[in-house]
C-alpha cells in the first residue's frame, strides 16, 4: 500500500486492452461506498488497465452497486480468477494499514492468489488537490493493492507501481504512464494466476 509521499507502510490492477496476446483474465468486482463521479472512476479503472496490462494481466471490471443484473453478477462471479476492491469514504481506517497509506491489501494464504483490497479515497483526493489527476491516482492505488493481491507476500519493490512510498517522483511517473510491473513481477503474476486457474478448473470438475 503506497503513503501519500514519503511515510513508511507495509505490503499490501483492468485491462480492458484488447489483443493483449497471453494475458490472464480477471475479474474484478468494484464495490463503491464513497461519492466518485462516474466519469473519474471509468479513467482511473482505464488507468489500473494499464498498469494491469505492463503485469501480463487481462481485468473486466464488474461495478456492483450498478443494476440488479450487475448486482447478481457480483455475487456469482464466473469461473476467473476475481479479486474484490472497496473504494472506501473518509473516515473508514483499517487497523493495521499505516497512518497516510492510499490503502490496503488483505493477503490470502501463502501459495494461493489474494481476492480483497481497499482504498481511501478521501486521501487520493486530498493528494489529487495538490495538482496531480485524481483519475490517474485512484487508477495507480488501485493497480498497486491489486499487485499485492497477485504478487502475494512481500509485493513491494525499490522502484515501479509496487514501491511503497511514493515520492513526487513518482506521482510524475504515473501521471505520464511510466509506473508498472517489471519482466519479473509479471512472470511471478503469471504463474501465481495460472496455478490458480488450474485450482478453479479442478474444482469445476464434477465429483471435486
Amino acid at each position: 500500500m503506497p503513503s501519500l509521499l514519503a511515510r513508511s507502510t507495509v505490503p499490501a490492477l483492468l485491462i480492458v486492452l484488447t489483443g493483449n496476446v497471453g494475458a490472464e483474465p480477471i475479474v474484478v468486482l468494484v464495490q463503491s461506498y464513497a461519492k466518485i463521479d462516474p466519469r473519474v472512476l471509468r479513467r482511473a479503472e482505464e488507468s489500473a488497465a494499464r498498469v494491469l496490462a505492463t503485469g501480463g494481466v487481462q481485468a473486466h471490471w464488474l461495478e456492483c452497486s450498478e443494476s440488479p443484473q450487475v448486482r447478481q453478477q457480483c455475487q456469482n462471479p464466473s469461473r476467473v480468477p476475481y479479486f474484490v476492491v472497496q473504494l472506501l469514504p473518509a473516515g473508514v481506517t483499517r487497523r493495521a494499514a499505516p497512518t497516510g497509506s492510499l490503502g490496503f491489501a488483505v493477503p490470502s494464504e501463502r501459495g494461493h492468489v489474494g481476492s480483497f483490497a481497499g482504498v481511501f479515497y478521501d486521501r487520493v483526493e486530498k493528494l489529487s488537490s495538490r495538482g496531480f489527476s485524481e483519475p490517474t491516482i485512484l487508477g495507480h492505488a488501485i493497480a498497486h493493492e491489486m499487485g499485492h493481491l497477485l504478487l502475494g507476500v512481500e509485493g513491494h519493490s525499490d522502484r515501479g507501481i509496487m514501491k511503497a512510498e511514493w515520492r513526487p517522483k513518482e506521482l510524475e511517473q504515473a501521471v505520464n504512464g511510466l509506473l508498472g510491473f517489471d519482466p519479473a513481477q509479471r512472470r511471478r503474476i503469471q504463474q501465481n494466476l495460472q496455478a490458480f486457474s488450474s485450482t478453479l478448473d479442478a474444482q469445476s470438475v464434477p465429483g471435486n
